[in-house]
């Protein structure tokens, strides 16, 4: 939030329009869902991966010795991916309109 009111605080100085400012706290939403939907990938296909060359193995009621091999397509990876990214936009949409919004003397009261 600090981040924030000082942004707003420069672009009142400056003269930016809202509208920039909307996008710039879009554009940040964006690349943090874009970076956290990588680095969740990435760990949950290192996690299949470490999981299928450790082979365990385990009971299940009448059922002895299965198997844990997890596998997933790589087409659910992408939808998945995406839903990912367009849900952190999606969230970041309302603090955007409100920083855009925001007279600073009001952000400064909210610090």
């Amino acid at each position: 939030m600090c981040g924030t009111v000082r942004l707003r605080l420069r672009s009142t100085r400056n003269g930016t329009p809202p509208r920039r400012i909307l996008s710039l706290f879009l554009a940040e939403g964006l690349l943090l869902g874009v970076g956290g939907t990588a680095l969740g990938t990435a760990i949950a296909l290192a996690a299949i991966y470490a999981l299928n060359i450790w082979k365990i193995t385990f009971d299940f009621g009448q059922q002895r010795g299965l198997v844990l091999s997890p596998s997933i397509l790589p087409m659910d990876v992408v939808i998945v991916a995406a839903m990912v990214v367009i849900v952190a936009l999606l969230a970041s949409l309302q603090p955007a309109w409100k920083a855009s919004r925001m007279d600073p003397v009001t952000a400064l009261g909210h610090v």
